[in-house]
C-alpha cells in the first residue's frame, strides 16, 4: 500500500516542483498538496517506526529517497 502511495501520489506531486515551466499559481498548490501527503505520512508514523510492518522495507526506502527531494519546498 505505502510502496503504491509514494510512486503514484508523493513521487508525481513533488516530481511537478522540478519543472520549471509550472506557474507560480500551481508552484503553491504543488507544494500544499506535498504536504497534505506528508502530513499523511506522518500520522501513519506517529506511532510506527516503518510504513510497512516492523521492519525496513521497500515501501520505507522508496519513501525516503522521494522525501529527500523536498529542497524544492524551500
Amino acid at each position: 500500500q505505502w510502496l503504491a502511495w509514494t510512486s503514484s501520489d508523493l513521487h508525481p506531486t513533488i516530481g511537478e516542483l522540478y519543472d520549471d515551466s509550472i506557474s507560480a499559481e500551481r508552484r503553491k498548490e504543488v507544494i500544499q498538496d506535498v504536504y497534505r501527503l506528508f502530513d499523511q505520512a506522518e500520522k501513519h508514523l506517529s506511532d510506527k517506526t516503518f510504513l510497512a510492518g516492523n521492519q525496513f522495507t521497500i515501501a520505507d526506502c522508496l519513501f525516503a529517497t522521494v522525501y529527500a527531494w523536498r529542497h524544492p519546498l524551500k
